[in-house]
């Protein structure tokens, strides 16, 4: 075998294609050639051929590598373990070898290969927990300032919410006061009044005014709705009622009147889509005579002393609905100790529910009084919840 051969292309595919690491050595220790794998095992990408493979052994290796190639002869010698080292990278490797004339060929196998990819799997998957740890901590920090500015918007929700709730509270003071300011001591007749808005405030409405000296205005509204708007809407409407009631002596008329000014007052704002039901009775009590007139609200009741109950029924357009609406009226006679009970809507839902939780009795003449106090009792407590604005109204006569 000549040196040429070394140059054939059967010597590059048998040896430098196998899957062990092959090394040709020539005469002087210098590497002529070294094949792939070699290359991967020991890292030889830069190193020149014409290098002394001795080089490249590891110091502490080189007393152990001069005995093996002492052992080499024309047959494959044993194992041996050495480290060989290349650009400051160290691999324990197992050699071995044998002399064809005047070239040592060396076959290298990599015991450790197995581990270095498995530490390099496991750097490469370090490497990526440091990444996710990078962007964990990049959310982390995010989710801190989006945190603080929840916090932040909280708060301020928590100030404004605080704010409207005194708001609602004091509006709230404000509209018992309105409702309360109306005729409470009368020698002809004793009033129970009591409203609970379903909310802080509500639309409902009753008022008692004094006509004249023989004659006094009862009127009960209820806007449709609840809640501030129809709070305000109320206010409106109790103003109103004051200032043109003493114009009127007919309950039909006055109610005309209501609803022009509430017809003129919706059209100012398109979006004002609300309404109001309303009753107004007029006592005459030189003439004994309940005169009344209905908008579109609940019938209230009379009892008479013997337990006949007369129902006030009449219809009619709620007001700020119809600019021409019509409004009848009716005239009934009264007499000493008839009691009148006027509520709104919600009234009627709320002690249908409370008769079958509280198990209260019907209202009837001897205890419309009573009845009274214990509703106003559990609308106060809240003993069960409201839908509704909740109104009512008990007015006795006497002396008459």
């Amino acid at each position: 075998m000549n040196k040429s051969f070394f140059d054939t292309e059967i010597f590059k595919q048998i040896l430098l294609k196998i899957d062990d690491g092959i090394i040709v050595l020539n005469s002087k220790g210098e590497i002529i050639y070294f094949n792939d794998s070699t290359k991967k095992a020991l890292k030889l990408n830069n190193v020149n051929k014409n290098e002394n493979f001795i080089n490249l052994i590891e110091k502490h290796s080189l007393e152990k590598y001069e005995r093996f190639i002492k052992s080499l002869n024309s047959e494959v010698s044993n194992k041996w373990e050495i480290n060989i080292k290349v650009n400051n990278y160290i691999t324990n490797v197992q050699i071995s070898g044998y002399m064809y004339k005047d070239y040592k060929i060396y076959m290298i196998s990599n015991k450790n290969q197995d581990y270095i990819k498995l530490q390099q799997n496991i750097i490469e998957i370090n490497n990526e927990m440091i990444n996710l740890h990078r962007e964990l901590e990049k959310r982390k920090q995010k989710l801190e300032r989006l945190n603080a500015i929840k916090e932040k918007l909280n708060n301020d929700l928590k100030t404004k919410n605080d704010y409207i709730k005194r708001d609602l509270n004091m509006a709230r003071r404000v509209q018992l006061a309105i409702l309360s300011n109306i005729v409470s001591n009368h020698k002809q007749m004793d009033i129970y009044g009591k409203s609970h808005p379903a909310v802080k405030v509500g639309g409902d409405l009753y008022d008692v005014a004094q006509i004249d000296e023989g004659q006094v205005g009862i009127f009960i509204a209820d806007v449709s709705g609840h809640g501030v708007a129809s709070a305000l809407v109320m206010v409106y409407l109790k103003d109103l009622f004051k200032r043109v009631y003493k114009e009127y002596n007919s309950p039909k008329n006055l109610l005309h009147r209501l609803n022009s000014e509430c017809i003129s007052f919706f059209n100012r704002d398109k979006e004002m889509q609300l309404y109001i039901t309303g009753f107004y009775i007029i006592l005459d009590f030189n003439k004994k005579l309940l005169t009344y007139s209905s908008a579109g609200h609940p019938y209230p009741f009379i009892f008479k002393e013997n337990n006949q109950i007369h129902r006030l029924d009449l219809t009619g357009f709620p007001l700020g609905v119809l600019e021409n609406s019509y409004y009848q009226e009716k005239q009934i006679q009264i007499s000493n100790n008839d009691r009148l009970f006027l509520f709104t809507d919600g009234l009627e839902e709320y002690i249908s529910e409370l008769k079958q939780q509280c198990h209260i009795e019907n209202f009837n003449w001897g205890n419309i009084i009573s009845y009274f106090h214990t509703l106003s009792d559990h609308l106060e407590k809240g003993i069960i919840p409201q839908d509704d604005d909740v109104s009512l109204m008990v007015i006795e006569i006497k002396g008459i």
